[in-house]
């Protein structure tokens, strides 16, 4: 499964897979959010690779993640790259957050909607 491709030994597998799974969206959250979240967080992780796990995060609607990209954003033994990326994502969050609850607003407003 594409999920094993985060751990490949090639970076540019590595991010082939997480481009992949960004574009499965949100119905790739269950399958790949943990799997994401690991490349994120794993030490020797190739930083291209911890910022495109990132990146990933915006498509999968993962906004569960924010907590952990805060901290990534506030630490400052952080690389700036990778403090700078958990900002963006941050934000990105954001936006697709209210935009998902503005059309769930929406769609409850319009007639016959339950």
């Amino acid at each position: 499964p594409i999920i094993k491709r985060i751990h490949h030994k090639d970076v540019p597998v590595r991010l082939q897979a997480l481009q992949i799974i960004a574009m499965g969206g949100k119905a790739s959250k269950p399958i790949a959010l943990n799997a994401v979240l690991k490349a994120i967080h794993e030490k020797d992780m190739d930083l291209n690779v911890k910022v495109t796990a990132m990146q990933t995060l915006v498509p999968m609607r993962a906004h569960e993640a924010v907590p952990a990209l805060q901290k990534i954003a506030d630490d400052k033994m952080a690389p700036q790259a990778l403090r700078e990326a958990a900002e963006d994502v941050i934000d990105g969050l954001t936006v697709i957050h209210a935009q998902d609850s503005k059309k769930a607003k929406d769609d409850k407003k319009k007639p016959g909607k339950k």
